[in-house]
């Protein structure tokens, strides 16, 4: 393993390269047990895993300013699944809580992420958007 100078990590990024062996063969005999990885400046992280749980998962960076600015995803696993288990539990309503909490936090019940329905599913016109980087000088601290 080569190590860099935290200035090398900027300057020389290398892309993730899916048919690149060398960058296929680094899973470890024993993978980690935590769910905490750290990523160097221009790096990238490759993650496998068995889809075998359906639901709404938040793939999220812990660091709040990390966070605040987009580091983050939701993972929809194996939706017809879950639109079985709710047809037949809740007769293909969602939970009263459910749609609190989207009220709650002005996200779209219908539609696509913008709540546009319809004809047009591309039109993004209206979604919700991450809030504008902090002025120079300001921290999260104040």
């Amino acid at each position: 393993m080569k190590l860099l100078k935290l200035s090398d990590q900027f300057e020389d990024p290398v892309a993730f390269d899916p048919n690149n062996e060398s960058q296929n063969n680094t899973a470890r005999d024993y993978p980690s047990s935590r769910d905490t990885v750290i990523v160097n400046g221009n790096g990238y992280l490759v993650i496998r895993f068995k889809s075998d749980n359906p639901g709404v998962w938040f793939f999220h960076c812990h660091l709040d300013f990390h966070l605040e600015q987009g580091l983050a995803l939701t993972i929809i696993e194996s939706p017809l699944d879950i639109k079985k288990q709710l047809h037949n539990s809740l007769n293909g309503k969602l939970p009263a809580d459910y749609l609190s909490i989207c009220r709650n936090s002005n996200t779209p019940i219908f539609g696509n992420a913008a709540g546009n329905s319809g004809k047009d599913w591309l039109n993004l016109h209206g979604e919700n958007k991450q809030p504008d980087p902090l002025p120079e000088g300001f921290t999260l601290q104040g």
